[in-house]
């Protein structure tokens, strides 16, 4: 990291949140350096294919054959997920639910205010209760440090440079949790389909995916070593988010990585899973396992599968689900609606080691798996730790600090 120093000399700007500014620069009102213009309806059949890239209010949506902006542009999420700062390079289409700032609509540097922008908070704030959404005047009204435009081109380069790195270094270790987690996939598979023994016999199943397995091992579908419990929605009169009745469960959006997140309540519910179920989701997305870790309400997008406990064990139902259920995909693939029936899952197959080795291969599994699990995880705590130094370093710089002048080369 290159060593920044402060400015020689500073003042206050009179505002709370920017602090001390280096003396020669000055406190404007957001609107007087730019203008956040709103974007143009374009509904998903009027797109025609194109090389102008599409924004809405979370990012990128698609691409037009036409562009609204005249150039490099900032994107802003307006409603929805608003305050969402993104930076566009070529002209695009930024939509409806987006603000967009072009040169046109400032005579500032473009990609300095766009750094500058990021550190506005924007997302925080909500002038529509119903739809949250950023407000235009308000964020109009936002007071800002500003300087010449030539001190504002040094500062877009440093910060240019240096996000870059970080960025770059996120990169590589995003990369390497997706390696990590295809080495947790492909051991998974491996165990659950061939065993601990390398040197025991194997015999052909005549199912292509799942290849040969253990000699002494069994195949049965799962209706013959587990009870399955289809969902049921009630009516929609039971449901409510303020936590009366019971956790309900409907399926996709409420799935984790091991446990579910109930996002809504019902006072009468028909199905239920119970604490070590083994809930799959049989609408789209088709296959994501969860286990149950208390009783909940489940509806028609899930199946509960409770192991017959003297041939199965639930821990070992849980690794081997997430081997078989590739059935589910062939399933599903080239449906309009991605679904499977409680047959489907009924019928589906999985080896069955003996109960002891059932035991060896999920303690072995727990093992290995909370190893890479615990890798992930201090990944992910550098990921965030390098967003944080980002978004720390961005701030620094465009309030005044540090002083980057000098520093590009």
């Amino acid at each position: 990291m290159i060593n920044l120093k402060p400015y020689q000399k500073y003042k206050d700007s009179g505002v709370e949140c920017i602090g001390k500014i280096p003396e020669h620069w000055e406190v404007k009102r957001l609107k007087f350096v730019a203008r956040l213009a709103y974007g143009k309806s374009l509904p998903d059949e009027k797109r025609e294919d194109g090389d102008y890239l599409v924004f809405g209010s979370n990012g990128l949506v698609g691409s037009h054959s036409s562009a609204v902006t005249c150039g490099p542009s900032i994107v802003i999420g307006r409603k929805g997920s608003f305050g969402k700062v993104v930076y566009v390079d070529t002209p695009c289409y930024p939509i409806d639910t987006a603000y967009f700032i072009d040169e046109g609509y400032t005579k500032s540097d473009l990609k300095w205010l766009y750094y500058l922008m990021q550190t506005l908070e924007l997302d925080k704030f909500s002038m529509d209760s119903a739809v949250p959404g950023l407000n235009r005047e308000s964020t109009h009204n936002k007071l800002i440090p500003y300087f010449n435009i030539t001190e504002q081109v040094q500062i877009a380069k440093f910060l240019d440079r240096q996000t870059s790195q970080i960025e770059n270094l996120i990169e590589k270790y995003e990369r390497l949790i997706d390696l990590l987690k295809e080495k947790k996939t492909t051991l998974i598979s491996r165990v659950v389909t061939k065993g601990l023994n390398s040197n025991v016999k194997m015999k052909d199943l005549g199912v292509e995916w799942i290849g040969k397995i253990p000699e002494h091992w069994e195949a049965k579908k799962l209706k013959f070593v587990s009870k399955i419990i289809m969902g049921q929605s009630p009516d929609s009169k039971y449901y409510n988010f303020d936590g009366e009745g019971y956790p309900f469960l409907q399926g996709n959006a409420e799935f984790t990585e091991l446990y579910p997140k109930a996002v809504k309540y019902c006072t009468q519910a028909n199905k239920f899973s119970q604490k070590g179920d083994i809930l799959i989701s049989v609408r789209a997305p088709v296959g994501e396992i969860n286990i149950s870790d208390q009783k909940y309400g489940i509806g028609r997008g899930l199946v509960a599968i409770r192991p017959k406990l003297k041939q199965i064990l639930p821990s070992y139902v849980w690794y081997g689900l997430n081997v078989f259920k590739i059935s589910f995909n062939l399933l599903v693939s080239g449906s309009t609606y991605e679904a499977i029936s409680v047959d489907d899952v009924k019928n589906m197959l999985v080896s069955l080691p003996t109960k002891d080795e059932q035991q060896q291969i999920t303690d072995y599994l727990d093992k290995e798996t909370s190893n890479i699990d615990a890798l992930v995880g201090k990944i992910n705590k550098q990921i965030e730790l390098l967003k944080e130094h980002k978004a720390s370093l961005i701030s620094h710089i465009v309030t005044g600090k540090v002083n980057v002048r000098g520093k590009i080369a």
